[in-house]
């Protein structure tokens, strides 16, 4: 026996209408609302159904965020690791210097010949040999950048180290760090010259740093404070130019936020963007460097030496002034800068050397490495045999 089919709702409800309004026009009109409203809640429906699927979306999206930071996160975290395992950092950025030595840094650096050079800091940042003892002595503390940092050779092959070893009841502080200027030189003395109290302080001055001083950055370093030069007068600009070093950084927002704390960006700058844009950014520098003129560059290292001698001698300390030549100098015999140092020096009343005419008898090939712009044992030792005897002299007045 056949089952009977239900009516539907629908047809429940319009035969309902057409039994009450007794008109079949008016019970279509009634059918035509019913299946108005029926899309209504079908395109209701629909909507309901795709916004409901939008959140799945968006925790989809925040997962691959959360992925992507702490991939991110992890790997920043492992590079630091091992940076500081097996490389960590000489320099550290500082605000009033732009930058100064770690303390207690201890790795190994490999020089222009391959040899394998222990670098050694202590809790001052200055560079000090690893077997180095605390030695009674009046003590004479060495100013200056690179070349007196001497990171090319051991802590006690360097001229600093070899002059107290030369001149009897002598003890030393080297106080040399990379990409100094004379300027930052200063600083860093009138920071601490009080605490350290040495009996005499011996600045090297190298032929970059009379530009140095006017340049508010070393591209391979930091941005640092520099002298602005006016027609009155000289102003010590101590506010760091970000907006002047960024123009050396890996492109990114941030650029210098990211210099000072990523590894990672610290890592692509240095092993991606400085190997390709090397060429490019040193002639940038180098334009930057010729806008001073030699006037000008004088007018500043007369201002620094001044301030350099008042320091010392504010302290009680004897002073030496010291000039070390470029290679090419050595090559060609004449260095036009030492000879206006001498000059100066004379007028200020303050003992100067030139190690220029040292350093020929030596010979550039000997004193200076083939490509890297410093001096080699050969020529730190060289220099130290002619330092040992005006310390000497004038730790004896």
């Amino acid at each position: 026996m056949p089952t009977a089919k239900c009516p539907s709702l629908t047809q429940l409800y319009s035969a309902n209408l057409e039994r009450k309004l007794g008109e079949p026009e008016n019970a279509k009109g009634v059918r035509i609302r019913i299946a108005g409203e029926r899309a209504r809640s079908c395109i209701t429906t629909t909507m309901s159904k795709s916004s409901s699927k939008r959140p799945s979306y968006a925790r989809y999206a925040l997962l691959v965020l959360f992925g992507a930071l702490l991939a991110t996160g992890l790997a920043e975290a492992s590079l630091r690791v091992i940076n500081a395992l097996f490389h960590p950092p000489i320099y550290e950025l500082d605000e009033q210097l732009g930058w100064h030595h770690r303390a207690l840094c201890d790795r190994y650096l490999t020089n222009e010949n391959g040899r394998d050079i222990r670098f050694v800091t202590d809790n001052k940042r200055h560079r000090i040999s690893p077997l180095q003892e605390s030695k009674q002595g009046q003590l004479v503390l060495f100013v200056g950048d690179s070349f007196t940092e001497a990171s090319q050779v051991e802590a006690t092959e360097a001229f600093p180290a070899m002059v107290a070893a030369e001149v009897a009841g002598v003890t030393y502080c080297n106080a040399g760090v990379g990409g100094y200027s004379t300027l930052q030189q200063l600083l860093a003395l009138q920071s601490e010259i009080q605490t350290i109290a040495p009996a005499m302080v011996v600045v090297t001055i190298y032929e970059n740093d009379f530009a140095d001083n006017l340049m508010p950055y070393f591209s391979g370093l930091g941005p640092r404070p520099y002298l602005n030069l006016s027609t009155a007068n000289i102003r010590t600009v101590t506010e760091l130019n970000i907006d002047a070093f960024e123009r050396y950084l890996q492109p990114a927002w941030g650029a210098y936020w990211l210099y000072q704390h990523s590894a990672i960006y610290r890592s692509i700058h240095k092993n991606l963007f400085l190997p390709r844009q090397s060429n490019a950014l040193a002639r940038l520098e180098s334009h930057a460097r010729s806008q001073f003129s030699t006037a000008d560059l004088r007018r500043a290292m007369h201002h620094l030496i001044k301030k350099m001698v008042s320091t010392v001698r504010s302290s009680d300390a004897e002073i030496l002034i010291t000039a070390i030549p470029t290679r090419e100098a050595v090559q060609r015999g004449e260095a036009a800068s030492h000879s206006w140092l001498k000059t100066t020096c004379a007028e200020l009343g303050v003992p100067f050397l030139s190690l220029l005419d040292a350093l020929r008898k030596e010979t550039a090939e000997r004193a200076y490495f083939a490509k890297d712009i410093h001096l080699t044992k050969a020529g730190h030792s060289c220099i130290a045999k002619l330092l040992s005897p005006q310390v000497a002299s004038q730790l004896q007045r």
